[in-house]
């Protein structure tokens, strides 16, 4: 009898398994940001590509890396990973978002405010 994976064990599997999330995962560890996540989309992508059994990896806009500090929410934080991330793994894009930093330039993208993040948990919630 073959006992079915759980969906959590069968999503970890998946994205286990693309070389190119792995390497990604290695590079975001190496740049060390603090409190820091790769965005769903490079999970959604892996899952996808998995799924309908393409060989190929689907394109990416870019690899998000969103990250916690709320001691520096300068531009210049952001670009500091970005180009460490770059660095790190040059062919893939990179795109490093300091949530801590969003209630700051949130109102003149979107026309309205928001509270300040708790976290990059907090932020990935929202």
């Amino acid at each position: 009898m073959v006992v079915p994976h759980s969906t959590e064990a069968h999503l970890e599997e998946i994205v286990r398994s693309p070389s190119w999330l792995t390497r990604a995962l290695e590079a975001a560890c190496t740049v060390d940001s603090p409190d820091w996540v790769i965005g769903s989309g490079a999970v959604r992508t892996a899952v996808w590509d998995h799924l309908h059994g393409y060989e190929k990896r689907t394109e990416l806009a870019d690899i998000d890396l969103v990250f916690f500090d709320p001691d520096d929410l300068s531009e210049a934080r952001e670009h500091d990973i970005q180009s460490r991330l770059q660095s790190a793994l040059p062919d893939e894009p990179w795109d490093a978002k300091n949530q801590a930093a969003v209630h700051i330039w949130y109102p003149e993208k979107f026309g309205y405010e928001v509270h300040a993040l708790t976290s990059s948990a907090a932020a990935v919630t929202t």
